[in-house]
């Protein structure tokens, strides 16, 4: 039953990755009523536990079905995962959207990659057209304005727990970027979710993302060799930096439960823009929306050690790690 005092806020794929943590970010706020969608109830069970509304939603759901799931929703939030027939699935719910007056805010979970300017064919470049589709959407003329937020995510810090059983069993951190210093600013999810929380939350924060398109990263670009610095100081055991193959990340990333081609391709194409250094500029956006410092590589290593340290390691309080000073990005855009 919805409460007039609270807004209701609906993510669409809260069984992604980000849009879980999402979820785990506003289920719970007395000032937020949340549904979730997924195809199984199984996999936002989570969310469910703690008093989020689930709403089943197919692969490709029948408008009924869409049109039922938004009709009272203030706020949508999309974190779809790359996928073949990604644009034609956002398009159905920018479509919706659009067509229930009620939705006034939307919110796109896009990635830093999507600015580049130019085409490309890898998974990522969908998202160049769907931040266009987003905004074309909320210049739509209807009874109540339509508000567009774009949130461009970072290689976030999470992204490195598929490589834990290795850096356990062999003290090494293999990733295919390069030998020629290129740099990335890892972001925790936790704060990402933070971040968009108070990004759709009724307040002066949410005012003002109405319109604007951000950035996340980390609060420090590392190279491959920083990374492991960081690691080594947190594990109490020398962690070396491996350079890999394309070929070989493939292969590892292949033995995640679950991984499809097509994610494994984005993957890669993220690795790829590393090294192209679309991923070396330090981020102040998150700053504005966090009520405290963005969680360091440190930290998440610290955190995170039992799945990480090797045999014989050490815990290790936070030291800092010095690393080479990166440019910063320029203050959102309302593109």
């Amino acid at each position: 039953m919805s409460n007039p005092a609270q807004t209701t806020i609906l993510i669409i794929h809260a069984d992604t990755y980000t849009g879980a943590y999402i979820g785990h970010a506003l289920v719970g706020d007395p000032a937020v009523r949340l549904k979730v969608s997924a195809r199984r109830i199984e996999s936002v069970t989570s969310l469910v536990n703690a008093g989020a509304e689930f709403v089943q939603l197919r692969e490709v759901p029948k408008p009924e079905d869409l049109d039922a799931a938004y009709g009272d929703a203030d706020t949508v939030i999309l974190a779809p995962s790359p996928t073949p027939n990604l644009a034609n699935h956002v398009q159905a719910h920018l479509d919706t959207a659009v067509r229930i007056a009620r939705v006034r805010h939307l919110v796109l979970m896009s990635v830093v990659r999507a600015d580049r300017g130019y085409p490309t064919a890898d998974p990522w470049a969908t998202y160049d057209a769907l931040e266009a589709n987003v905004r074309r959407a909320a210049e739509t003329h209807r009874p109540m304005p339509l508000a567009a937020t774009v949130v461009r995510v970072g290689y976030v810090q999470q992204n490195l727990v598929y490589l834990s059983e290795l850096v356990r069993a062999r003290a090494v951190l293999p990733l295919p970027l390069g030998g020629t210093g290129a740099r990335t600013a890892p972001v925790n999810l936790k704060d990402v979710a933070a971040a968009v929380a108070a990004m759709v939350i009724p307040g002066p924060r949410r005012d003002r993302a109405l319109g604007q398109t951000y950035a996340l990263t980390g609060p420090t670009a590392f190279s491959g060799e920083d990374m492991a610095r960081v690691a080594s100081v947190q594990f109490g055991v020398e962690i070396k930096y491996i350079d890999v193959k394309d070929a070989s990340m493939r292969q590892i990333l292949h033995t995640l439960p679950g991984i499809t081609e097509t994610e494994v391709d984005a993957y890669m194409a993220m690795y790829q823009d590393i090294r192209d250094g679309y991923h070396d500029k330090v981020s102040e956006d998150l700053n504005q929306f966090l009520n405290r410092a963005p969680e360091s590589l440190a930290q998440f290593f610290h955190e995170n050690a039992s799945q990480f340290r090797p045999e014989g390691g050490v815990a290790a309080p936070i030291e800092p790690v010095a690393v080479v000073t990166t440019k910063q990005s320029p203050s959102p855009s309302t593109e």
